[in-house]
């Protein structure tokens, strides 16, 4: 199941697309550590108890990025997608996120991505 959320920023685009993107930035934010391999271009993500593999597969800087997860236990298909957009004139970005969800756990992850973009918010702003 696709869940599709919608945040607002005030900061510029070009700060916002650095934190989703560089590991000194996303591990204020998403992850208590996160290594990029430059060699193989996969970023894994560590927290507490476990870690996540993922790769960038299309990237429009300052506008858009779609993941896919890597590893093992991770279906091909499964992916994650950032979706800058700027209405001129406003002073707010809206930052899109498209995720994958168990049925049954939109609320869970909904409050997750809300948690989440708060620590974001602090880090862009």
């Amino acid at each position: 199941m696709f869940l599709k959320l919608k945040y607002s920023f005030d900061c510029e685009p070009r700060d916002l697309f650095l934190a989703l993107t560089k590991p000194e930035f996303m591990r204020n934010w998403l992850a208590e550590r996160v290594e990029f391999d430059e060699a193989t271009g996969i970023y894994t993500f560590y927290w507490r108890h476990f870690s996540e593999s993922a790769r960038i597969m299309e990237k429009v800087t300052e506008r858009y990025l779609r993941w896919q997860w890597v590893g093992v236990e991770r279906p091909n298909n499964e992916f994650l997608v950032f979706s800058i957009d700027l209405i001129p004139g406003d002073v707010y970005v809206d930052l899109y996120v498209i995720d994958i969800c168990e049925p049954g756990e939109e609320t869970n992850m909904i409050n997750g991505w809300n948690k989440l973009m708060d620590r974001l918010r602090v880090i862009v702003s």
